[in-house]
């Protein structure tokens, strides 16, 4: 039901495993091959000993399966090669060209500006692996391009509540190859620290600034549950909360109507529609993830 919110993402590519396609091979127990129409030329058979052509890796070490392997799981990291801030390190990339980084392990630090988050297909399934589902998120500065931004992947389900916009996170990973204007890619990602929780709580007196760039809590009762989002009560005040993409299927359950719920969201100043706020500039929070339960690993 908060697959709506899917196309809202602002990390519209990054997110998108390849759909792999098919290599043509029968199923085993298939019936016998029919033979070829008119101009259709057949293929010789192959040699039983003839070797097998081995796929070219594409410089970060995995086979270019589309995203696939899903039971094969990564090889160790190891140490990084290279320890940078998250903006050093783009700043060298974009200066020195993806070919000194790909393939290497890089330790970062950063300012994240997208909390962490399920993984999403094209199709809006959320992308598992050997350890379940994945996880993502990104460093960057506030309002930053894609380009300038840094996409943290293959992360453990853990990081959802932890990994939040404001704090200052410590990851280590392999650098993907890169196409651009998407953000850089660092795959096989290890969280080494969330950094320190920095967030504050709704109906504090505190700038707006600092709840538009970092991260606001919600603790309340869901007054509603509609498609990708929550309306909740918190005192007088009816907030609309716009779910992460996939949150749905790390929580299974816990975000029914008069569920008490506590959520970390991004705030902003937006019209809505409802009846308690008669269609005027209400209270608003983007990419809200629960802090009241633990996420599903897979």
């Amino acid at each position: 039901m908060w697959n709506r919110r899917v196309g809202r993402s602002i990390l519209p590519l990054a997110l998108v495993a390849l759909i792999g396609c098919g290599d043509g091979k029968k199923p085993d127990g298939a019936g016998s091959t029919p033979a070829p129409g008119p101009g259709v030329v057949k293929a010789d058979k192959p040699k039983e000993n003839a070797p097998k052509p081995k796929a070219p890796k594409d410089g970060t070490g995995k086979q270019p399966d589309g995203g696939k392997g899903k039971d094969k799981p990564p090889e160790p990291l190891g140490e990084a090669k290279f320890k940078l801030k998250f903006d050093e390190f783009v700043e060298d990339f974009t200066k020195s060209g993806s070919a000194k980084y790909v393939g290497q392990v890089v330790e970062l630090t950063g300012n994240v500006t997208r909390a962490a988050g399920p993984e999403i297909e094209g199709f809006g399934t959320v992308v598992s692996g050997p350890k379940g589902y994945k996880v993502a998120f990104a460093f960057g500065a506030p309002n930053a391009k894609i380009a300038d931004t840094v996409l943290v992947r293959d992360l453990s389900a853990s990081a959802v509540g932890s990994v939040l916009r404001g704090q200052e996170a410590v990851v280590k990973g392999r650098v993907a190859r890169h196409v651009p204007p998407n953000a850089i890619e660092l795959i096989d990602s290890e969280l080494l620290s969330p950094g320190a929780d920095v967030s504050v709580k709704l109906g504090a007196d505190v700038p707006r600034a600092r709840m538009e760039f970092g991260t606001t809590i919600i603790e309340g009762v869901v007054a509603s549950s509609v498609d990708g989002y929550l309306e909740v009560k918190v005192g007088n005040t009816v907030c609309r909360c716009y779910l992460m993409p996939g949150i749905d299927a790390l929580f299974p359950s816990g975000l029914s109507k008069d569920a008490a719920v506590r959520l970390a969201g991004t705030y902003r100043n937006e019209r809505i529609e409802t009846t308690d706020l008669n269609g005027k500039f209400g209270v608003v929070f983007h990419d809200c993830v629960p802090l009241h339960a633990k996420p599903s690993p897979k």
